[in-house]
């Protein structure tokens, strides 16, 4: 399992998000299809935090079976010439981007994956939307693999997570 621990401040909001996917996941038990949204297994409290008991996915650059092409090996980033060693003083210089830290650029999808994930992702918010929820913050970072599905059923799985910014159609307005 994965156990996403939201502040103490943002206690509400993770009450809310458990509530809303638990919701969504009864309808689809109801329906007998599977939203490719992620499972949400039991809450708890953690002193003042709310703790939400989801079940472990991975992160598309960790997806196996050939889901992810592979990148072309990066060489490591030199440094620029003013932090080369033994550079004089007047020469050192902090770019403005300096101490930001970057992720790393998303792996590029095999063709087939790719296919699987637009139609996962295509279809968890159909499902959401027909049952009065809007996900309100579709990106990469709430996209994962679902490798024991994919496994099983010899195709790609993927599933949307992340409802903390979730709302009704009432409440966007």
């Amino acid at each position: 399992v994965a156990i996403k621990i939201l502040n103490a401040q943002l206690w509400s909001i993770g009450a809310q998000e458990f509530e809303r996917v638990r919701r969504l996941r009864v309808a689809a038990d109801r329906s007998a299809l599977d939203p490719r949204i992620g499972r949400v297994i039991a809450h708890f409290e953690l002193g003042a935090h709310f703790c939400i008991v989801c079940e472990l996915l991975c992160e598309l650059s960790r997806m196996a079976g050939g889901v992810v092409a592979t990148p072309a090996a990066a060489a490591p980033a030199a440094l620029p010439a003013p932090y080369a060693p033994h550079a004089p003083l007047a020469a050192l210089q902090m770019p403005a981007d300096a101490g930001v830290a970057r992720k790393p650029a998303l792996p590029q999808l095999q063709p087939a994956a790719l296919r699987g994930l637009a139609a996962s992702v295509l279809g968890a918010l159909a499902f959401v939307r027909a049952n009065g929820v809007l996900h309100a913050d579709v990106k990469p970072d709430n996209i994962m693999g679902d490798p024991s599905t994919s496994a099983e059923a010899g195709a790609l799985c993927f599933r949307l997570i992340d409802f903390s910014n979730a709302m009704t159609p009432a409440e966007s307005v």
